[in-house]
């Protein structure tokens, strides 16, 4: 159900053509999908298109009960065919604008820096609603992993590569602090050069993890994980295991990684990451791991 009010042009006092958001879409400070969101518009607000395109973007302004707020939307989210003109009253020059029609910050002296028309006070309803952000997200990902086991019988590491293929979903705990829970098959493997014996273990992975997004689209996180052994293959004799699940362990894991937007509801994420495992007999696992996600968000 659409909160946010379609306003009249004869009340608004503003000049421009009139349109309808036709999808829920992100209202932007500047016209990139990499500007920051200052909200979301459900299907059907009623927008006034200021006059300024740019980079396939409109300028408009959203009315709400008690003020206006500007931010841009992309061309094919708006709807303007067979909406109404209306007259722009005229404004004086001010001697601080721009001949080019870009606006200017004040303060900064920026160009391009948005700024409010001017300071409303939102309902709460509207509120919520225009500056809701995303309540969940779901996708797949998969890690290629530099891995160091070491035994407690052998005085050397097996090191060697594997990987991890999986899916994960989450939700927004509070603001900007998600939860992301996985699934995920990993193989861990691993040669010494004293022996030339490898080492190859498969994991059935469950983890938690909390993420921190930061500057630039950069992101923390850390968690704690469950492998369960379900795979090994043939192993010296000195390396007492009776079966896979001997090698079932907790992990904890710290990392950091890069989004980038790809549409309202698509991003790809590049992450790197290490986990170090509990069990350190009869072999305990620390893993180097660089990999991608694709993600959904609601």
């Amino acid at each position: 159900m659409t909160l946010l009010p379609a306003f009249s042009v004869a009340e608004s006092g503003f000049g421009g053509d009139v349109g309808e958001v036709l999808r829920e879409t992100d209202l932007r400070v500047g016209p990139s999908d990499r500007s920051e969101s200052l909200g979301r518009l459900p299907s059907g607000t009623i927008v006034l298109l200021k006059g300024r395109r740019e980079a396939g973007f409109w300028l408009v302004e959203v009315e709400l009960e008690d003020g206006a707020l500007e931010g841009w939307l992309t061309e094919n989210s708006v709807n303007r065919s067979g909406t109404p003109k209306v007259s722009q009253p005229p404004r004086e020059a001010s001697p601080n604008s721009p001949s080019n029609g870009v606006s200017a910050d004040r303060d900064t002296g920026r160009k391009g820096q948005f700024r409010p028309r001017r300071k409303v006070r939102v309902p709460k309803d509207e509120g919520l609603l225009l500056r809701r952000e995303k309540s969940f997200f779901y996708g797949l990902h998969a890690r290629g992993n530099f891995n160091i086991l070491e035994t407690d019988t052998d005085d050397f590491y097996y090191l060697g590569l594997g990987f991890t293929v999986g899916a994960h979903l989450g939700f927004y705990w509070i603001r900007n602090l998600p939860l992301r829970l996985e699934a995920a098959y990993t193989i861990s493997s691993g040669v010494a050069a004293e022996n030339d014996v490898l080492l190859q273990i498969g994991f059935f992975d469950l983890s938690a993890q909390i993420q921190y997004p930061i500057i630039n689209r950069l992101e923390l996180f850390g968690g704690v994980q469950y492998s369960n052994g379900i795979s090994i293959n043939d192993i010296p004799t000195t390396i007492n295991i009776a079966a896979p699940a001997d090698l079932s362990s907790i992990y904890l894991f710290v990392g950091g990684g890069y989004r980038i937007p790809s549409g309202d509801f698509l991003d790809f994420i590049i992450r790197a990451r290490y986990s170090i495992s509990f069990l350190r007999a009869p072999i305990g696992i620390q893993s180097f791991g660089v990999g991608v996600s694709i993600e959904f968000s609601g």
